[in-house]
């Protein structure tokens, strides 16, 4: 009798634990009691109900007085301006015209997610803080990729608790406040907590799906060490960053405006790839008769795609150039200037980047009408190999002088034909180019 009493006591104090562990913003997979509000969206991306209203967010000033430098980091980074960036703008009123009953809501769900979960569409302030601190300190819960149908129907899933004093995050031990309640959540270590996002389909087609190239490239995130976090909110002097670094910079702002948030995007940019030359160090074998040979070998250091995202926007390619008493000789990917288009008819170039195009074959610059995507992207901790010839039927190469070669790993955040048409038009002229990595060589032709 008395062993039966010690075990049923023991299974009660197992079941407990397991239900408070259940119940706990950790559980990545079950949901045994609902910690999240909800909403039903219906065949057209609009809500029917919600249990969301639009004071359950706050603005991002009302975390300034104790987060006055998470604050400043948000504030310029492209998370505070998914809504009112001038780019997404025009995509959403192009939406809009050509999905009329579901654009609208398509285009929201993520660049002003505050107004997609509670179904609101008079615009808020609040909602054009784009993706807000209250937002994302009030996740209990993971989402899934976004997989929209041809008619772009918003469909994305968000768990969150709003509204209700507590905001989540990642220390596990948070000091008491006055204005808060804090609780910890594994959540915030993890890459999925980036989705919906920064996962998305469109028709079947993976137009946009930098969680699941992630997945694949980390064994499906078998290790937090590689997280999205623990490259774009680095861990440093006690806290994570928010400025939320990618590659995209705030083109309003002149080209020559550095500032850090610039400096932080060239800094992850020149840890994401190596360039070496492939060939022995006396380089005999790179003239043979009249053709000169150049292999070189570019290996990605990134968990993901390069580019990823916005692939179709985006451009990365090897600008090589080959000289011989201060001329070049041979060249492939050499712009004129930054908003130079690159020369695609080169077979010589190397460039990463996709396309997306209509059912008409048109090239487009945004999501919504996409049939097609041509990807030619460099995968994740992958390398290419390339090799560039320079057949010299001229004669212009004498083996008196030494020729230099110079290799560079470029990138823009965006293509300039997505640009010409978008005001302000200061836009284009504020586009930059950055090095990404760079080696020399000089050559003597034996």
């Amino acid at each position: 009798m008395i062993f039966k009493i010690i075990l049923l006591a023991n299974l009660l104090i197992f079941t407990i634990s397991c239900n408070k562990t259940n119940n706990s913003v950790d559980s990545k997979y079950t949901d045994p009691i609902k910690y999240y509000k909800d909403y039903w969206p219906n065949e057209s991306g609009n809500l029917d109900s919600t249990e969301m209203a639009i004071h359950d967010f706050a603005s991002a000033s009302e975390c300034f007085d104790c987060h006055g430098q998470y604050f400043a980091e948000w504030s310029k980074s492209r998370h505070a301006h998914s809504f009112d960036d001038p780019i997404f703008q025009k995509g959403w009123n192009e939406a809009q015209i050509d999905f009329p009953d579901t654009g609208e809501r398509f285009c929201i769900q993520c660049h002003a997610p505050i107004a997609f979960v509670t179904g609101e569409n008079d615009i808020y302030d609040v909602m054009k803080e784009g993706v807000t601190c209250t937002f994302c300190h009030s996740f209990t819960g993971f989402g899934e990729t976004v997989n929209a149908n041809d008619q772009i129907v918003a469909n994305a899933i968000y768990k969150l608790n709003p509204g209700e004093n507590t905001m989540y995050g990642p220390i596990e031990d948070p000091d008491d406040n006055p204005y808060h309640n804090s609780e910890y959540s594994r959540l915030f270590s993890r890459s999925d907590m980036c989705l919906p996002c920064h996962d998305f389909t469109i028709g079947g087609i993976e137009a946009e799906i930098t969680f699941t190239e992630w997945n694949i490239a980390t064994a499906g995130g078998m290790s937090e060490t590689n997280s999205c976090q623990s490259c774009h909110m680095p861990f440093r002097n006690g806290r994570h960053e928010h400025d939320f670094i990618g590659v995209d910079i705030d083109l309003t702002k002149p080209i020559d405006h550095i500032d850090s948030q610039y400096l932080k995007v060239d800094s992850l940019l020149k840890t994401s790839v190596e360039l070496s030359f492939v060939f022995d160090t006396n380089m005999t074998e790179l003239m043979n008769n009249d053709t000169l040979t150049i292999p070189i070998s570019v290996k990605s250091r990134i968990h993901h795609s390069l580019p990823s995202g916005t692939s179709f926007a985006r451009e990365a390619w090897i600008e090589i150039k080959v000289l011989q008493n201060n001329s070049v000789v041979f060249s492939s990917g050499n712009l004129g200037n930054n908003t130079s288009d690159l020369n695609l008819n080169d077979p010589a170039l190397l460039l990463f980047t996709s396309n997306i195009l209509s059912s008409n074959n048109d090239t487009l610059s945004s999501i919504p009408n996409t049939q097609y995507y041509f990807p030619q992207l460099l995968p994740a901790l992958t390398t290419k190999d390339w090799t560039y010839l320079f057949i010299d039927d001229g004669g212009i190469l004498d083996n008196s002088n030494p020729i230099d070669i110079s290799v560079r790993m470029l990138f823009r955040p965006f293509k300039p034909a997505i640009l010409r048409n978008i005001n302000p038009p200061e836009l284009l002229d504020n586009l930059p180019i950055f090095e990404m990595a760079r080696i020399d060589t000089t050559y003597i032709i034996p």
